[in-house]
C-alpha cells in the first residue's frame, strides 16, 4: 500500500539507515529553505545539486566517523558520494545522473519541511539536522564547511536577517570555501 509514496525495507542496522536518511535531509531541507527551491528545484540544477553533494559527502563522513554503516543515500554509495564531494568527475557525473534520476517522481510543489517552515515564520527543525551534522563532526573532530555554512543561513533566514533566495546558494559556497 505504501509503495505508491515511499518504500520500506527490513534492517538489522537502524543506526546505519537513521544516519543515511539525516544525511539524505540534510543534503536538501536547508537548502530549500535558504533558496526557496523546491525538491525539484534542487536536484534538477545543477549548482544546486553540488552543493547537496558537498553537503551529503561531509554528513556521511561524519556518520562513518561515528561507526554507522552509513546505508546508500537514494541509492547513491556513499563512497561515490564522498568520491564526488573530492572532485572525481566520474564519480560526480554518476551522482548527478542518479539525483536527476530522483526528479522524475518529484513534482514543482514537492517542498521539504524545513522550507516550509521559513514559508510560515515557524522554527525549523534545522537543528536536529544539519545542527546534528555539525555538532557531531565537532565532537568527531570533522571539518564540515558546507554543513556549518548552511546551519548559519538557515538560522539567518529563520530570524528574518536573511531573505531566502536563489542566490544564496553563492553566499553558502563562499561561506564553505577553504
Amino acid at each position: 500500500m505504501l509503495r505508491t509514496v515511499d518504500s520500506s525495507e527490513v534492517t538489522s542496522d537502524l543506526w546505519g539507515e537513521r544516519w543515511a536518511k539525516v544525511t539524505a535531509n540534510s543534503m536538501h531541507n536547508g537548502l530549500a529553505a535558504i533558496t526557496g527551491l523546491t525538491h525539484l528545484g534542487i536536484y534538477s540544477r545543477r549548482e544546486p545539486r553540488r552543493v547537496a553533494i558537498h553537503l551529503g559527502a561531509e554528513a556521511a563522513r561524519v556518520g562513518r566517523a561515528l561507526g554507522y554503516n552509513v546505508a546508500a543515500i537514494r541509492d547513491i554509495p556513499v563512497d561515490m558520494l564522498e568520491e564526488a564531494a573530492r572532485g572525481d568527475e566520474q564519480a560526480f557525473a554518476a551522482t548527478e545522473e542518479r539525483m536527476q534520476g530522483w526528479t522524475v517522481r518529484m513534482t514543482e510543489e514537492g517542498r521539504p519541511s524545513t522550507a516550509q517552515d521559513v514559508i510560515k515564520g515557524r522554527r525549523t527543525e534545522i537543528d536536529a539536522i544539519n545542527g546534528l551534522v555539525v555538532e557531531s563532526a565537532r565532537d568527531a573532530r570533522i571539518d564540515v564547511p558546507y554543513q556549518r555554512a548552511l546551519l548559519d543561513l538557515v538560522k539567518r533566514v529563520e530570524r528574518r536577517t536573511l531573505a531566502a533566495g536563489p542566490e544564496n546558494l553563492e553566499l553558502l559556497q563562499s561561506n564553505a570555501a577553504p
